[in-house]
């Protein structure tokens, strides 16, 4: 792993699922990247003569918004099984993410990560991971419900054990 400055046209980015990031939290980023710069660089892997961005999506963002050619990035030369891994690992341990947002990531990496190898990476049991993921069962209004605030996490875990 090395820390480089890379042109952000050479960087490939894959929406995630964490949804999709807000226009107000890129400009307000990007308001404090323009008066004190960057803080903690992207983290990328090597694709080729490219680079896939493994964390960092909203900084990227804020560059972009701000014009800049160049970003730093630390640079990992790695597999792209290691690098989703990696942003597994980035994702799940942000204190924001909501349960439901959790449960879509879960459900995402089903086919690429058992529910033991989610646990072990986010160090909490299988039981815990099981129970949240149980969310992506959730059907309509429940689901608009629980994201819009208005049906608590443990009502839609019961509800979400009944649905499918």
């Amino acid at each position: 792993m090395t820390l480089q400055t890379l042109k952000l046209s050479e960087i490939i980015y894959n929406e995630d699922g964490r949804g999709k990031i807000s226009d107000r939290s890129i400009l307000e980023l990007a308001k404090s990247i323009d008066s004190v710069g960057l803080i903690q660089p992207i983290a990328v892997r090597v694709n080729g003569n490219k680079y896939d961005l493994i964390a960092g999506r909203r900084r990227f963002k804020a560059f972009k918004y701000l014009k800049a050619k160049e970003i730093k990035a630390i640079v990992f030369h790695t597999n792209s099984d290691d690098a989703f891994v990696m942003q597994v690992a980035e994702n799940m341990q942000r204190e924001d993410l909501t349960p439901f947002q959790m449960a879509t990531s879960f459900d995402n990496y089903k086919g690429k990560l058992s529910m033991n190898e989610i646990a072990l990476m986010l160090g909490k049991s299988v039981a815990y991971i099981k129970k949240i993921a149980i969310l992506t069962n959730l059907q309509n209004p429940f689901k608009k419900w629980l994201i819009a605030g208005r049906l608590s996490t443990e009502i839609a875990m019961i509800i979400a054990k009944y649905s499918k």
